[in-house]
């Protein structure tokens, strides 16, 4: 409703406008051409807010397009290296430990912004870790569990 109100109130305001710059303007050639411009005028006011839809429609499906397409990228870096970092954990015996990543677009790639395993001994993190930075080029957080040899 303020819309339409806002597009009558501007059509008012071109028609009045344009009708005292016409019985200002003097005759002849002069009052035919000020006749024209301002029917120029108030026809682009009439039609204005139908440009703006018309422009915003194009860009408002291509930025729900492209930001469903960063989504989708980062979620799968975020698997990748998920999946990655699970398969050097199985390999190494640790079938329970955790893994936590979420990613973030830096300069224009994905990175693991957190990514922490936990539940891996102190003795074997560094070994784990960089491992996996080697296959992902992301380096995890490690939050090591209780030595092995302390319990003893």
């Amino acid at each position: 409703m303020q819309t339409i109100s806002g597009l009558l109130f501007g059509l008012c305001f071109a028609a009045t406008l344009g009708g005292i710059v016409r019985l200002l303007s003097p005759q002849g050639s002069t009052k035919r051409l000020v006749r024209l411009c301002t029917a120029l005028f108030v026809l682009t006011t009439a039609l204005r807010p139908a440009q703006q839809l018309l422009h915003a429609l194009p860009d408002a499906r291509f930025r729900d397009n492209a930001e469903a397409a960063a989504d989708a990228v980062r979620e799968n870096a975020r698997l990748a290296i998920e999946q990655t970092a699970r398969r050097i954990l199985d390999a190494h015996g640790f079938l329970t430990a955790q893994i936590e990543t979420q990613t973030v677009v830096r300069d224009g790639e994905v990175h693991a912004g957190t990514f922490i395993i936990s539940g891996v001994p102190a003795e074997q993190a560094q070994e784990i870790a960089d491992e996996i930075f080697a296959l992902t080029g992301e380096r995890p957080v490690m939050e090591t569990a209780p030595s092995e040899a302390a319990g003893r």
